[in-house]
């Protein structure tokens, strides 16, 4: 009986020790993983920048007990936080191995580009302040980039601070807004990227435009002085415009009735209309002239034009 018993126990203590082995594999085989993670500064590093490293990688059950670090140029690191510089821009991948305390490894790649960003748009035409500026001028800016990449220009242009952007992707250094306003202060500012996407910005300039003149008030006004009522007579005129814009011109036939606006003509060019006088009399023929932004002249010197039977 106390043979049987002593078999019973060591078979028992046998399976026992089976069930704790079981127990502790079990265990150790469902430890996680740690999860490696990492973030860097600057977010858009530059070529010989010094980009710092920052390990965010974590283990649930338990600690996290070695670093390696593979910055994609045949540099490597063992610490936990390093930091590192790139000599050649382009993309590297970055590779982080992390090894918690019962084995485990947790892996993370990330892909960092390394470029320097377009120059700053400077030595802008208007310069920053200049007044007076023709409403036809085209504006102009100095860029670049320092990598020979590509660079595109966003063009801000308004009359409030800060301005709109009103054309993207301007391959040149120059732009045309058209026919701007007179007598109008304008806010620009040019922002480069280059083809990787990184990016500069100039500050806000600032330009005023020139003020509109009016045309010259006529001095040439030609035409019969002798006419006969109910018979068309042709009279000619001509003025300038000191901005070269194009003219109406408006005849006043001493009547009480007036052309239309005629036009517009090119400035100093010579302008006819015709009139029929209804009634014998003396009148006072005058003309004054308009440019196309709406600035007029006074009236010219009157024709005086007696009309016989």
């Amino acid at each position: 009986m106390i043979k049987k018993i002593r078999i019973l126990l060591i078979c028992m203590t046998l399976v026992t020790s089976f069930i704790i082995a079981f127990q502790i594999e079990q265990v150790k085989a469902s430890s996680d993983s740690p999860i490696a993670d990492f973030t860097y500064t600057p977010s858009t590093p530059k070529n010989s920048s010094v980009i710092k490293f920052s390990d965010l990688s974590n283990d649930s059950d338990g600690s996290i007990v070695s670093w390696w670090w593979s910055f994609g140029d045949h540099y490597y690191s063992d610490m936990q936080n390093p930091v590192h510089c790139y000599y050649t821009n382009g993309l590297f991948t970055v590779n982080l191995s992390v090894m918690d305390n019962d084995g485990n490894i947790g892996v993370i790649k990330k892909i960092i580009m390394i470029d320097n960003p377009p120059i700053i748009p400077s030595n802008p035409d208007p310069y920053d302040g200049k007044t007076k500026v023709n409403v036809d001028y085209n504006l102009s800016w100095t860029g670049g980039d320092i990598d020979g990449d590509l660079v595109t220009y966003y063009i801000y242009l308004d009359k409030t601070n800060p301005p709109n952007q009103i054309i993207s992707k301007n391959s040149n250094t120059t732009y045309d807004p058209g026919t701007l306003d007179y007598d109008t202060i304008y806010y620009w500012k040019i922002v480069a990227w280059d083809i990787h996407g990184a990016t500069n910005s100039g500050p806000v300039w600032t330009f005023s435009t020139k003020a509109n003149n009016p045309p010259n008030t006529t001095t040439t006004l030609s035409g019969q002085t002798t006419c006969w009522i109910n018979k068309l007579y042709n009279f000619s005129t001509k003025t300038t415009d000191p901005d070269g814009d194009d003219i109406f011109y408006m005849f006043n036939w001493g009547d009480g009735t007036f052309s239309n606006w005629l036009g517009p003509y090119n400035s100093n060019v010579l302008v006819s209309a015709s009139h029929i006088w209804a009634k014998k009399g003396m009148y006072h023929v005058m003309v004054k002239a308009k440019d196309i932004h709406g600035a007029e002249s006074t009236w010219s010197n009157n024709r005086l034009v007696y009309v016989i039977y």
